[in-house]
């Protein structure tokens, strides 16, 4: 996704803050609220001519809500362009309010029948194709579906009819991307005003499809004056540009030193894919330290360094960047590596990953009690990269806990351990204490072994570049993220390999 100029397509807000920012519009811009209504639903049957002009038949399912009034305005612009519309409503007449109620009685008075939702013919019964629309409940839902709801729900997705939903689609948490005991599966969402922060993450993706935003002419003050706690979303361009760029008197001493550490017994593999993703990334020079480093060989520009005939602390003092974990393993000299890098590498760039974490999150164990208060007390630049499963057992709990709200639990990984988080998965987090950045970018074809360890020794050579250490992350995670969707588009899902991205990673950097 590449940016764009206008502050409300490079940042993801919650519902609390969308809802704010209609406010502000209303309050302070003098914009009425019917009239955004209005413009929403126009934006949104566009959408429906460019993705599906010949369908004639409309069920627009609605709520008595706001999203719902989106759903009436909409059922108008469709019968007076000719097309066989019908609301399908979720409650009681009664509880249908201010804007939301005049553009029903609008839609009453063009002849749009209304019937009620519960009974809504099912798939079978169908007389021929239509465009369902989803105006049921948006970004207001916050607790679960009722049982009835949901297999109501379930009933609609089942009908394989083309779904557009206003908002976000109703039963998906707008701000974490949870489902709330079901989820429309919609095939394009019409984002109005903002990006939801749950459009992007955990299950988001799979139930919103193609979002589409529409900030329904708000200026990019209203957006700067509200931009408190929002995500970025800026894109692969935008960090790469923050990048130095090399000039006609780069040297290898320049484009940065890095030093890997891990490759421990039957892992070596883990340590050969981060250091091809540091060369890949214009990395000067790699150093690897490893017990099995002599397998390294295999790749002639790495220089390989063993325990027995190397000193740790030598190669750290050399080092820019130092990425320790991949294969590393939790032995005893997994262990005094990561002592040593953490007493010896206050002034330099770190990247724990994969068991570097997992030795991290040994509470019982005084030596890395030690290890965890230097880290929280006397490193300003390490980057932790953790997955779900990593990212429980650093703060002790499931991965459902922190897959439920990976907002919050970036920001308690953050708060416990400092420096720079890196949350990987579906919609992958960076936030440093004052920033967050969501890249939207990639693909279930990356759920492989190595995966891990090549995005490690991305950042590693990233960060030996830079002075930046959270653009150095953010750009590692999206070239990561563009890579491997690239190999997708060549390869298809099931061929998306760390190896097969390492040509397209630095194709991106150009």
């Amino acid at each position: 996704m590449e940016p764009q100029q206008n502050l409300s397509h490079t940042h993801l807000f919650s519902a609390q803050q969308s809802r704010q920012l209609d406010r502000f519009a209303i309050r302070t811009l003098d914009m009425p609220g019917i009239l955004l209504m209005k413009r929403a639903a126009w934006h949104a049957f566009q959408t429906t001519q460019n993705f599906y002009p010949a369908i004639d038949k409309f069920d627009i399912l609605c709520g008595t809500g706001n999203n719902g009034g989106d759903g009436f305005a909409l059922a108008q612009f469709a019968r007076l362009q000719g097309k066989e519309v019908s609301i399908w409503l979720l409650g009681d007449t009664q509880k249908i309010q201010n804007d939301a109620l005049t553009t029903f009685k609008e839609a009453l008075a063009l002849g749009i029948p209304v019937q009620p939702l519960s009974k809504y013919p099912s798939a079978a019964n169908h007389d021929k194709e239509r465009l369902i629309v989803d105006a049921l409940f948006g970004t207001g839902l916050d607790r679960p579906l009722s049982a009835e709801l949901q297999t109501l729900i379930h009933a609609i997705n089942a009908k394989e009819f083309p779904i557009i939903a206003l908002d976000t689609p109703s039963g998906l948490d707008s701000n974490s991307g949870r489902i709330l005991g079901a989820a429309i599966k919609a095939q394009h969402t019409c984002s109005f005003i903002t990006y939801k922060t749950g459009q992007f993450t955990l299950h988001g993706k799979d139930h919103c499809g193609q979002i589409h935003l529409f900030d329904l002419g708000l200026p990019d003050d209203a957006y700067r004056q509200n931009l408190s706690d929002s995500i970025g979303m800026h894109g692969l361009r935008y960090w790469r540009d923050r990048m130095p760029k090399p000039d006609s008197t780069h040297h290898k001493g320049r484009a940065g030193v890095d030093l890997l550490i891990g490759g421990n017994s039957q892992m070596e593999g883990a340590l050969q894919i981060a250091a091809s993703g540091s060369l890949h990334c214009g990395a000067g020079l790699v150093h690897i330290y490893s017990p099995h480093s002599g397998y390294l060989r295999d790749i002639p520009e790495v220089q390989c360094h063993a325990p027995d005939n190397s000193d740790l602390k030598t190669l750290i003092a050399k080092a820019g960047a130092i990425a320790i974990g991949p294969g590393l393993g939790q032995n005893d000299w997994a262990r005094q590596s990561l002592q040593q890098l953490i007493e010896n590498a206050y002034d330099k760039t770190l990247i724990l990953d994969a068991d570097a974490l997992n030795l991290l999150a040994q509470k019982d164990d005084p030596e890395i009690a030690a290890i965890r208060k230097n880290l929280q007390q006397g490193h300003n630049e390490w980057i932790l990269t953790p997955h779900p499963g990593e990212a429980a057992r650093l703060l002790n709990c499931s991965v459902e806990d922190i897959q439920n709200d990976r907002g919050h639990a970036i920001r308690q990984l953050q708060q416990k351990y400092g420096g720079i988080i890196v949350l990987k998965g579906n919609g992958s987090l960076i936030f440093d204490g004052k920033q967050m950045e969501l890249c939207p970018d990639g693909n279930p074809g990356m759920a492989v072994g190595g995966m891990g360890d090549l995005l490690s020794g991305i950042i590693c050579a990233l960060a030996a570049q830079s002075t930046d250490s959270f653009a150095a992350a953010c750009l590692g995670v999206y070239l990561h993220a563009n890579a491997g969707d690239r190999a997708a588009e060549t390869f298809g899902l099931a061929g998306v390999t760390p190896s097969r991205m390492l040509e397209s990673i630095g194709k991106l950097l150009d």
